[in-house]
């Protein structure tokens, strides 16, 4: 793995910043704002809240970073835009897509959907009674539309997920009602009467 170089930033005479004892990293609010006033931080050594569960974590993957700049930017010009962005990962292996969305460090239960043997499931991370990851094995769609579910905050129940109540097509139609809101929310706030 890697460390973080941030002891540095401690040392700051006028706005020292907190780090995350945890991991190293710089310790940013849901709008990436450090503990120094108007100061922000992103990328590979932002150690920021994860959405679902409140913990800190740092999680250094390029797309992510890249998402943190952005909604620094906004924030800078003070639009005020939490970091809604799930972490996710992408490979194949051996042949099989393997796709997760969330994050999983800690959990109590996992709901299997599908064959492990075959390697086409859908494996459904508890914790605390709420979903905090989705791995989807040759499901792309899956992992799709609780990337968005995760983002929107609009999850099932794990209870719907286990008994089959609520399907992958269900609740891709709850996140389409949510991504049109938060796209409206976004044009709105970078139309050139509301920037600069």
């Amino acid at each position: 793995g890697s460390r973080p170089n941030t002891e540095f930033l401690t040392k700051f005479h006028k706005s020292p910043l907190e780090l995350d004892t945890s991991n190293h990293g710089v310790k940013v609010n849901s709008l990436l704002g450090t503990s120094a006033p108007r100061v922000y931080c992103a990328g590979d050594v932002c150690s920021i809240p994860y959405m679902i569960t409140g913990q800190q974590n740092l999680i250094q993957h390029h797309k992510f970073s890249m998402q943190q700049g952005e909604i620094a930017a906004f924030n800078m010009l003070e639009k005020d835009i939490p970091f809604t962005f799930m972490p996710y990962y992408d490979t194949i292996q051996w042949g099989h897509r393997m796709m997760t969305v969330g994050l999983a460090t800690y959990w109590d239960s996992v709901i299997i959907n599908g064959s492990l043997e075959d390697m086409d499931f859908d494996a459904f991370f508890i914790r605390g009674g709420s979903i905090i990851a989705v791995t989807s094995c040759n499901r792309p769609k899956t992992a799709a539309v609780y990337y968005m579910a995760m983002r929107y905050n609009c999850l099932p129940t794990p209870e719907d997920v286990k008994e089959g109540t609520v399907t992958t097509d269900d609740v891709e139609e709850v996140t389409k009602k949510y991504a049109n809101v938060r796209a409206e929310r976004i044009l709105h706030m970078t139309s050139p009467a509301h920037v600069g």
